[in-house]
């Protein structure tokens, strides 16, 4: 039997209230005007949680600690969702190729 993991989410104002309407717990706030090291302590902290299975985080935010992943590895997935205001992909299709092969490893065409 698999065990749970746990979400965790890093993001702006909008997508961290989103998702505490959902009811995840582990929501951080933060603006694209961080620090990079405050960024990438908190990120670190998560993703070498072994109870955390996902973080979800913006694409500004994300694009700033991608050096801080490792290729290959299992447990945690990274997803970028969006930001509301000037999201790099304005076509819901490219960005969600770019989702799968950055998860997958390869494209997938429909």
């Amino acid at each position: 039997m698999s065990e749970k993991r746990e979400i965790a989410v890093i993001g702006d104002s909008n997508a961290a209230v989103g998702f505490r309407l959902a009811g995840l717990k582990r929501v951080f706030e933060l603006e694209n005007n961080v620090a990079d090291t405050s960024l990438e302590e908190l990120f670190t902290s998560l993703y070498q949680d072994p109870r955390i299975g996902i973080i979800v985080m913006t694409g500004d935010l994300a694009t700033r600690v991608k050096h801080l992943t490792k290729s290959g590895e299992r447990y945690p997935i990274v997803v970028e969702i969006p930001k509301l205001q000037a999201p790099r992909f304005p076509s819901a299709k490219e960005y969600y190729q770019k989702q799968t092969t950055g998860i997958l490893g390869f494209g997938i065409e429909l």
